[in-house]
C-alpha cells in the first residue's frame, strides 16, 4: 500500500526490495543521466576482483566507559560524491614508476608498501574474511582508496587499471529524497523508505553471471558440489536435490575437490562461451559499487585516525559503526547530528567484551544488556559466556 501511494511503485514489480528501489530509481530519477554498465565478463572480474564490502575488525577486545556511534546512511552519504561516467578507457603502464593517482579516476592493479602502522588502510580478501595487512603486496582497489594510501605513508606503483571520466553523483536527488521521507515518517513507513534508501547502491554489485537453481540427481550433484561455488542445496526426495548454483566452474573449487580444471573446462562448452550461454544481469555497475563502498572505507578511515590522534582507542567496528573510548563531540561537535553522515550515539556503554566480527556483549549504563551474535541464536549466550570467551579463552 505504502509502496504504490508514496512511491508510485507495485510490489509485485520485483522479489525483492533491492529490485523495487532500482526500478524507482530508473523510472523517476536517472534521467539524462548515464549508468556505466559493465557486463563482459573479463573486464567485470577485473573490478570484481577490486570491489570489497565494508570494515569489521575487532581491535581491543574489553572495556568500560565506551561510546558506540552509528553514521546515519553511510553509503547513501558517500554516494553524493563524484561518480564514474560512461566515458572509460583501459590503461597501463609501461616503466617503473607506474600511472599517476593524481589524474586517475577509476579501479586499478597496484603493487603497494604499507608502512608498519597501527591501522592498514587497504584491504585484502582472505579465507577469514577482510583483513588490512602491512608489507608488501600486489591487488586490485578503487582510487579514493588508493590515492588515501598514498597521502598516508604508502608506497603505491599503480601498473593498469580502467580510468572512468568523473561526473557529478547520478544518485543525489533519488538519496536526499528517500533521506527526507524516511526522516519524516514512522513505523512501516519509514522502514520501507530506509530500505529503499540503503537497497539501491548495493544493487549495482551483484555478480553478472546469474546464479542457477536445478533438481538434480546425486551423481550431477556430486559433480556441481566438485566444480562450481554452491549457494545452497535442499535434498527433495531419494536422489533428488535442489541445488542452487553459479553456472561458471571455479578453480579454487576444483582445486580442493582434485578436479582437472582445464578438463572440466573443455568439458563444459558454457565456459567458453559465456555471454551467449548463460543468464547475465544487464542493469548492474560493479564500478559504481566498488567507488561507494570505497569512499565508504574511506570515510570511516578519517573518523578512526582523528579518534587516534586525538588520543583514544578505538575497540570495535561494523561497517558504519565505531566503538571508542572519548565522545565525538570532543573532537568536533559537527561529527554529531542528524544530517547525512553525522554519527549518532547508539549505545553509552558500562562494560563491553567484542570476541570477533558481529559477536560481542553490551553491558550498557541502564544495566541493558544487548548480545550479538554471528552464526548462533543471540538468546543461547549469556554475558558469563562472554566472560569466559575473553577471560578463559573458551569456545
Amino acid at each position: 500500500h505504502s509502496l504504490h501511494l508514496n512511491h508510485n511503485i507495485q510490489m509485485t514489480e520485483g522479489l525483492t526490495i533491492s529490485r523495487l528501489a532500482l526500478n524507482k530509481y530508473l523510472k523517476y530519477y536517472l534521467k539524462d543521466s548515464k549508468l556505466p554498465l559493465i557486463n563482459k565478463l573479463n573486464i567485470f572480474n577485473f573490478m570484481y576482483s577490486g570491489y570489497f564490502g565494508g570494515r569489521t575488525e575487532v581491535f581491543k577486545p574489553h572495556g568500560t566507559n565506551l561510546y558506540y556511534y552509528d553514521v546515519n546512511s553511510l553509503y547513501p552519504k558517500v554516494a553524493l560524491e563524484g561518480m564514474p561516467g560512461i566515458k572509460s578507457f583501459y590503461i597501463k603502464s609501461f616503466d617503473n614508476n607506474g600511472l599517476n593517482i593524481n589524474e586517475l579516476f577509476g579501479i586499478f592493479k597496484a603493487k603497494v608498501k604499507a608502512p608498519d602502522s597501527y591501522l592498514g588502510l587497504l584491504p585484502v580478501k582472505s579465507k577469514e574474511g577482510l583483513i588490512f595487512p602491512t608489507g608488501e603486496y600486489e591487488g586490485v582497489w578503487p582510487s579514493p582508496e588508493l590515492k588515501f594510501a598514498l597521502e598516508h605513508g604508502y608506497s603505491v606503483v599503480i601498473t593498469e587499471g580502467y580510468n572512468f571520466e568523473k561526473v557529478p553523483s547520478y544518485f543525489k536527488d533519488y538519496i536526499l529524497d528517500l533521506y527526507n521521507l524516511k526522516s519524516k515518517t514512522k513505523g512501516v513507513e519509514k522502514r520501507i523508505n530506509k530500505s529503499l534508501l540503503n537497497n539501491l547502491l548495493g544493487r549495482f554489485g551483484l555478480n553478472i553471471v546469474k546464479p542457477v537453481t536445478k533438481l538434480v540427481d546425486n551423481k550431477t550433484l556430486d559433480y556441481l558440489l566438485s566444480t562450481r561455488q554452491v549457494k545452497s542445496i535442499q535434498e527433495i526426495a531419494e536422489n533428488r536435490t535442489l541445488i542452487n548454483y553459479n553456472p561458471l566452474i571455479d578453480y579454487n573449487v576444483c582445486m580442493e575437490h582434485g578436479v582437472d580444471y582445464l578438463k572440466a573446462l573443455t568439458d563444459n562448452k558454457n565456459n567458453f562461451n559465456i555471454e551467449k550461454n548463460i543468464d547475465i544481469f544487464e542493469d548492474v555497475s560493479v564500478i559504481v559499487s566498488a567507488m561507494v563502498t570505497s569512499y565508504a572505507r574511506v570515510f570511516m578511515l578519517k573518523f578512526m585516525l582523528n579518534i587516534i590522534k586525538f588520543g583514544g582507542s578505538i575497540y570495535y567496528m561494523d561497517t558504519d559503526s565505531i566503538v571508542t573510548d572519548i565522545p565525538l563531540e570532543n573532537i568536533d561537535p559537527n561529527f554529531i547530528g542528524k544530517d547525512l553522515g553525522q554519527f549518532k550515539l547508539e549505545y553509552f556503554i558500562k562494560e563491553g567484551y567484542f570476541i570477533s566480527n558481529k559477536t560481542y556483549c553490551l553491558v550498557l549504563m541502564d544495566g541493558t544488556t544487548i548480545i550479538k551474535s554471528k552464526g548462533i541464536n543471540n538468546n543461547s549466550l549469556t554475558l558469563e559466556d562472554f566472560k569466559s570467551m575473553y577471560y578463559l579463552n573458551q569456545n
